[in-house]
């Protein structure tokens, strides 16, 4: 993958984060701050939230034929 790419696609997500946070929470002075250090937490919950789904979708228990199932998939293939 293209180090460059990827550097410039994390700086503009961190742009539109903090563009939002000044927006959106003007009166919070260090809600973007705040909001970066969640971010490895929410990802690692996002993760463990997919692994769940498969398993479930695995063993039976969880609906087939729906759009996130489809996209779930096409992540694991």
């Amino acid at each position: 993958m293209n180090r460059k790419h990827v550097q410039e696609g994390y700086e503009q997500v961190q742009q539109a984060l903090l563009d939002y946070t000044v927006n959106c929470y003007p009166h919070i002075q260090d809600k973007f701050t705040k909001l970066l250090m969640v971010m490895p937490e929410i990802h690692q919950m996002a993760s463990r939230g997919e692994d769940h789904l498969y398993h479930k979708h695995c063993d039976g228990s969880a609906p087939t034929q729906t759009l996130l199932m489809e996209m779930l998939h096409a992540k694991r293939k």
